[in-house]
This record gives structure tokens, C-alpha cells and sequence, in this order.
């Protein structure tokens, strides 16, 4: 056995050691060179190896002792790791045993209670993200951040939907409760204005005739999208001759040949203006989500409340 240099702090010596692994494995008897000093145990195939192959820190060490097992040399040096490994060295001299063994005692760890009788392995309990836990997280994040975006646009969702409300109910839902009686207007003149985008108003003068019986005349104003409105309105309803028309039973003087196009027209004002006041949130929202991605995945995983 070859021992290169042995004092109270270092010793590189090449010994047999002998090896059981943290699952009981035995790895048998194997010669190695180790290298002991303050900082730790280092093995390697011999004192030319340039390479490392293993190390183990003192402090993962929790006990030392001398072999006892029947047939064991006088110097054979046992220890235990952290890791429920053992190592045995059968070291040449008392000299070197009682210097590994102070050594290793100085700078060991100490074995926990939970190292000796660890708890049985358990799943985590992740904590549920629902909406509510993440709105009340959020106005939290505001209060410690002093960020006042979020309470902006909730304001600014609130206002959005109060104008959504209002223009529903007194722009388009009068026109969707008109009660229509079919008639036959008499077409008498017929022109057309220009409004915006391939829009028109088609003017004409017709007479036409109530449930009761009484023979009206106005001027119908007819809404029409299309570029082809304004040939297509001598073609649909010609000079001088009935075509099938509906006026407003609540409204005689309201007269008109396609209700449809009206409710088109406000559907259109409606979503272009409700449609641009949202957009700037629809953007906010998409930034947010990004960020907040893996938050707002769990909230639909776990349900809202």
C-alpha cells in the first residue's frame, strides 16, 4: 500500500475501499486514491489520475466509526453520508485512522430527525386560482403597487356597457318593436341621396292604403347599401305602379318597403361605436392575459368560484 503524505489536515492515500449506495446496493471492494483535506474526500484511479471521480463533502458525513464487523482489519474506518451511503476504508496505520477520523469529526454534519425517520413521501395540495381569488389577488396587487390601471378599466368596462345599453334600447330596439301591415304603395316619383360608402337614401312619393281603409300619401324614405341602389330602385319599385310596402302600425305616416336594411344600418352605427371604444380594452386584455397566462388557465381549470 502506497501513502504519499499524512498529517493532522490532508492525506492522499491509495486504499481499498468498500462501497454501499443510498439504495443498499453493494458495490463490493475497489482500490482508490483519496485525497482527504479540510474541504472534503476526493477519489480518483490513482495519484496520476487528472480526473475526478467522486467527492464527497465532510459535511454530508453524519457518522464515523471503526468497522467492528468479524474479520475486519484493526484501522478499517467506516462512514455514513446524508444520502444513507456507506464507505469503508481499510487504512494502513492507527496514525492515519486517528487523523481521518478527527478530521472527519470536526467538520461533519449532524443528523436531523427527519434524515432518520423521514416523513412518507406526499403529493403537494395545490392552492386553487378561481376568478375570485384572482380578482381579489389583483386589487391587492393594485393596493401594494399603487397601480391604478386595473381600476381604470374596470371603470372604463363599466361606462362601455352603460353606452352598449343605451344605444340598444333607445337606437335599435324601437325599430325592432315597430309592428309592420303589409299594403301595396303606389309609386308616383322616385329619387335617391347620397350618403356615405356606397349608401343611399332612396326619396320616393307613394299612396297607400291603412287596415281602415283610408288612402295615405308620403314620402318614403328607403335606406339601401349598395352601389347598385340607385338602378336597382327603378327595377324594384317602377312609376306608376303598386309594389307590396309595410308601414308601422303605431306610425301610419312611417312607411317603407324593407325594414331590414334599417336595423342593418343601426346594428352597423352600434358596433362601430361600441366597436372603437373597445378595442383599446380588447388590447389591455390580451397584454394582460399573456402576462397572466398560466393564472387565468387554472381559474378556467378550477371553475369560477
Amino acid at each position: 500500500m502506497e501513502m504519499e503524505n499524512i498529517n493532522a489536515y490532508t492525506c492522499q492515500v491509495t486504499v481499498n475501499t468498500h462501497y454501499i449506495n443510498s439504495d443498499g446496493i453493494d458495490k463490493g471492494w475497489i482500490s482508490k486514491y483519496v485525497d482527504l483535506s479540510e474541504g472534503g474526500m476526493e477519489f480518483k484511479e490513482s495519484a496520476e489520475d487528472t480526473i475526478r471521480r467522486g467527492l464527497l463533502y465532510l459535511h454530508d458525513i453524519v457518522y464515523c466509526e471503526q468497522a467492528d464487523e468479524p474479520g475486519a482489519q484493526p484501522y478499517n474506518l467506516r462512514i455514513k453520508t446524508r444520502g444513507k451511503a456507506t464507505y469503508t476504508f481499510e487504512l494502513p496505520s492507527q496514525e492515519m485512522f486517528n487523523s481521518w477520523t478527527a478530521l472527519i469529526e470536526r467538520h461533519k454534519g449532524v443528523m436531523r430527525e427527519e434524515d432518520i425517520n423521514p416523513p412518507p413521501p406526499h403529493k403537494a395540495v395545490k392552492e386553487k386560482v378561481t376568478f375570485y381569488k384572482w380578482w381579489c389577488d389583483s386589487w391587492n396587487y393594485c393596493e401594494r403597487q399603487n397601480n391604478y390601471m386595473v381600476i381604470a378599466t374596470i371603470v372604463y368596462i363599466i361606462l362601455w356597457a352603460v353606452l352598449l345599453t343605451l344605444l340598444w334600447i333607445l337606437f335599435v330596439q324601437p325599430m325592432k318593436n315597430i309592428t309592420q301591415v303589409k299594403t301595396q304603395c303606389y309609386v308616383l316619383s322616385h329619387d335617391y341621396e347620397y350618403l356615405y360608402k356606397r349608401t343611399y337614401n332612396l326619396i320616393m312619393d307613394v299612396r297607400y292604403t291603412l287596415e281602415n281603409g283610408t288612402v295615405m300619401r308620403n314620402e318614403m324614405v328607403q335606406y339601401c347599401a349598395g352601389s347598385d341602389c340607385p338602378d336597382d330602385m327603378e327595377d324594384k319599385y317602377p312609376l306608376n305602379e303598386y309594389t307590396t310596402c309595410y308601414y308601422d302600425k303605431d306610425d301610419i305616416d312611417f312607411v317603407f318597403f324593407d325594414l331590414g336594411a334599417f336595423l342593418k344600418k343601426k346594428y352597423s352605427i352600434v358596433g362601430g361605436v361600441c366597436g372603437g371604444l373597445l378595442a383599446p380594452w380588447l388590447i389591455f386584455v390580451v397584454v394582460y392575459l399573456f402576462v397572466k397566462g398560466k393564472d387565468m388557465v387554472k381559474v378556467l381549470k378550477n371553475g369560477c368560484f
